[in-house]
Protein backbone atom coordinates (compact mmCIF):
# COMPACT_ATOMS: atom_id res chain seq x y z
CA UNK A 1 0.00 0.00 0.00
CA UNK A 2 1.25 3.41 -1.12
CA UNK A 3 1.51 6.00 2.29
CA UNK A 4 -1.82 7.80 3.01
CA UNK A 5 -0.38 11.35 3.20
CA UNK A 6 1.23 13.32 5.22
CA UNK A 7 -2.07 15.18 6.42
CA UNK A 8 -3.48 11.76 7.62
CA UNK A 9 -0.25 10.70 9.51
CA UNK A 10 1.01 13.75 11.24
CA UNK A 11 -1.71 16.21 11.80
CA UNK A 12 -3.49 15.84 14.66
CA UNK A 13 -6.45 17.74 13.32
CA UNK A 14 -7.10 15.12 10.64
CA UNK A 15 -10.93 14.27 10.83
CA UNK A 16 -11.07 11.29 8.07
CA UNK A 17 -11.57 13.94 5.08
CA UNK A 18 -11.16 12.02 1.94
CA UNK A 19 -9.65 15.20 0.01
CA UNK A 20 -6.90 15.26 2.35
CA UNK A 21 -5.95 11.62 1.71
CA UNK A 22 -3.54 10.76 -1.17
CA UNK A 23 -4.82 9.47 -4.61
CA UNK A 24 -2.57 6.88 -4.94
CA UNK A 25 -3.38 5.50 -1.33
CA UNK A 26 -7.18 5.85 -2.20
CA UNK A 27 -6.54 3.92 -5.81
CA UNK A 28 -5.09 0.93 -3.80
CA UNK A 29 -8.07 0.80 -1.29
CA UNK A 30 -10.17 0.08 -4.51
CA UNK A 31 -8.62 -2.93 -4.85
CA UNK A 32 -7.77 -4.08 -1.28
CA UNK A 33 -11.25 -3.52 0.29
CA UNK A 34 -13.18 -5.82 -2.08
CA UNK A 35 -10.75 -8.23 -1.58
CA UNK A 36 -10.92 -8.26 2.28
CA UNK A 37 -14.18 -8.55 2.30
CA UNK A 38 -14.45 -11.59 -0.77
CA UNK A 39 -16.08 -14.76 0.53
CA UNK A 40 -13.60 -16.39 -1.40
CA UNK A 41 -10.98 -15.75 0.53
Amino acid sequence: MPHPGLKVTNRRDFDGRLLDIEQDFKKQLLTLVPELFNMEN
